[in-house]
């Protein structure tokens, strides 16, 4: 344990989240070797993220605040470039008539290298959302690399203007390299939409869509430079012929290029 692991336990326990016992429990409960005793006690609920967070910033006298990204519009991303949100260290939230609300932050740099997504205090975001918001704030700054932890996510993918910067790319793929650990599985709407973007790679992940009755994956147009290996696209399991059902399906008209299905087990679909 680091000794800011140390003293954030000490706060956390003098102003009674967690007692000297919940600590030493979790202390010894501990598997893997890069885990720590907060860890541990977030992910058993012994003490909320949120709990551990607002601890931390109110010793600077800052408030925490913690902001759902599905209650922000999205078409307030586009009030501010990303390179000028970066440049002010600003995320905006809402616009009313001329004035617009930003959060203020701190991006260290432009998005580069490998990042994982999980529950946990240990991985870089808690979803998908917040690393794509991250990308869009902050912008790429080179290949970036989004691995994500075993599970099963019931969130749509759904890609609208993701352009990587040129010659380089963007890659999701599974923490465990095996297509059947992470499973993208939403409710509603094709699993994966593609509008407009280039330079996506999805790797050694299961797109299932036996809970949508449509799509798996859905191109648009203006698509270049997209890959899909070793994946698995289960499509929803019907007996009607026709597109309806289809596992991966492109409009006509539609203009796209450089799209790539390497090695992927594609099953059911109509």
């Amino acid at each position: 344990m680091t000794s800011n692991d140390e003293y954030v336990l000490q706060l956390l326990r003098e102003q009674g989240y967690v007692s000297a016992e919940q600590i030493d429990v979790a202390s010894k409960s501990m598997r893997e070797g890069n885990e720590t005793t907060l860890d541990v006690l977030v992910a058993s609920g012994g003490v909320s993220e949120d709990d551990v967070l607002g601890v931390i910033g109110e010793q600077f006298g800052l408030k925490y605040v913690s902001i759902d990204p599905s209650a922000i519009d999205p078409a307030i991303n586009k009030v501010l470039e990303p390179e000028l949100a970066h440049k002010y260290g600003v995320v905006p939230v809402m616009k009313d008539d001329d004035t617009l609300t930003v959060i203020a932050f701190g991006c260290d740099s432009l998005l580069k290298g490998t990042y994982t997504v999980g529950k946990g205090a240990k991985y870089n975001f808690a979803t998908l959302k917040d690393a794509f918001k991250l990308l869009e704030t902050c912008g790429w700054g080179g290949d970036v690399t989004l691995k994500l932890a075993s599970g099963t996510y019931t969130d749509n993918m759904d890609f609208n203007g993701y352009k990587a910067p040129s010659g380089h790319r963007l890659t999701i793929t599974s923490i465990a390299g095996v297509a059947d650990s992470v499973v993208i599985k939403p409710a509603s709407s094709p699993v994966v939409t593609l509008n407009n973007c280039s330079g996506l790679v999805f790797s050694r992940i299961k797109f299932d869509a036996t809970n949508v009755a449509t799509y798996c994956v859905q191109l648009g147009s203006g698509l270049d430079d997209i890959e899909f290996n070793h994946c698995i696209l289960q499509g929803y399991k019907s007996t009607t012929s026709g597109n309806a059902h289809t596992v991966i399906y492109k409009p006509s008209g539609s203009a796209i290029s450089n799209i790539r299905l390497i090695g992927n087990q594609i099953l059911d679909g109509s």
